[in-house]
């Protein structure tokens, strides 16, 4: 039991140090962490802009899983995804589609492995850094 403890503290802190999560008001953490977290409201000044191209990429990855394991329990998410135009929103976004695709019977095995792609295009992995990048 403690190994799951571990694991989902371990999950907390990742989550938190890259901006999905923050901590509310006046809550501190348990252990002093080894690197510095930023809040969600913070994380955009210290994180490099996503360039539009990679947005759009980004986008189309939770669009299509949306379409293929939410269905019609996904269709705000799906409204969110499309409106969404800057790092804010899509970080949200992300978030949403995250624990929706969690909770979800068909999306839970394909969450991990979505994610993965997501921050690989964010670390320009997949998609490199021009707008004009097909």
């Amino acid at each position: 039991m403690s190994t799951i403890l571990g694991e989902v503290h371990e999950m907390i802190q990742k989550l938190e140090s890259n901006g999905y999560i923050q901590r509310p008001r006046g809550v501190l953490p348990e252990k002093k962490p080894s690197i510095t977290t930023l809040s969600f409201f913070n994380a955009d000044n210290a994180i490099t802009a996503i360039n539009p191209a990679k947005i759009e990429a980004i986008k189309t990855i939770l669009l299509a899983a949306t379409d293929d394991y939410l269905g019609l329990m996904g269709r705000s998410i799906k409204v969110r995804i499309e409106a969404c135009n800057n790092e804010v929103d899509l970080r949200n976004c992300i978030s949403s589609w995250h624990m929706a695709m969690r909770e979800s019977k068909l999306g839970r095995e394909s969450t991990s492995f979505l994610m993965e792609q997501i921050h690989q295009t964010i670390e320009n992995k997949m998609l490199d850094g021009n707008a004009n990048t097909h």
